[in-house]
């Protein structure tokens, strides 16, 4: 049911965007949703991205992790600025799931705080709508080439200038331990592919970098 909702509520039909492209915006300096911005360096975990880590930060001390919802800010240029809840449940519910799969069993996923459960946060920022009825307008005019019209109720979710932002925290003091931005997130997707498809292996790429990490810190303390 899942994946049915989000491939009818995307606009977009094909996304000329891929992995190793290094089309990616520069680091910002500021975020609406991470307090105090540390500085942030190109990732040499995803490239195109940014990130930081805490001086001395030990992953191996978490074994659980605390999932937040997912946040979505609306870019201020957005041609419209209304909510449709499902739309975007859709995407939260995706990236959660990935998280899931690539973190359970060996880090369970647990809904309280406490000693050795890391807290991920996660935001959608620069995320664009547009009304049906203005998409209609376009069809048969400067509709780009490579968008289909959304069959779903309006407004309709526009991702292609999207960011992801995401910060892991210690669940019981607050510490920061790893902020990473990744600028224009849908170029994850192979070219040719459904912004969906593009979606989701983005969502799976943050995912097993993150298990990853967890695995060699653990496995180095073995």
């Amino acid at each position: 049911m899942l994946r049915s909702t989000i491939s009818n509520f995307f606009v977009l039909g094909l996304l000329p965007l891929f992995a190793g492209n290094t089309i990616a915006a520069d680091a910002p300096a500021t975020s609406n949703f991470i307090d105090k911005l540390p500085a942030l360096t190109p990732s040499t975990l995803v490239e195109g991205g940014y990130d930081w880590k805490t001086p001395g930060s030990t992953p191996s001390k978490y074994d659980r992790f605390l999932i937040d919802e997912t946040e979505i800010f609306i870019h201020p240029e957005s041609d419209y600025l209304g909510i449709n809840a499902p739309d975007f449940k859709a995407i939260t519910d995706a990236l959660r799931i990935h998280l899931i799969d690539a973190l359970e069993p060996r880090y369970p996923v647990v809904h309280k705080s406490g000693p050795g459960v890391a807290r991920i946060r996660i935001a959608l920022t620069g995320v664009k709508l547009k009304k049906r009825s203005d998409i209609a307008k376009e069809a048969f005019g400067v509709l780009p080439i490579g968008r289909a019209l959304n069959r779903s109720q309006t407004p309709i979710v526009l991702l292609d200038d999207a960011s992801m932002e995401m910060e892991i925290l210690d669940s019981s003091t607050g510490k920061r331990l790893v902020v990473a931005i990744d600028p224009l997130f849908l170029r994850h997707g192979k070219e040719g592919s459904h912004i969906s498809v593009s979606m989701n292996k983005s969502f799976k790429l943050y995912a097993s970098i993150i298990r990853q990490r967890m695995d060699n810190s653990h496995d180095k303390e073995r």
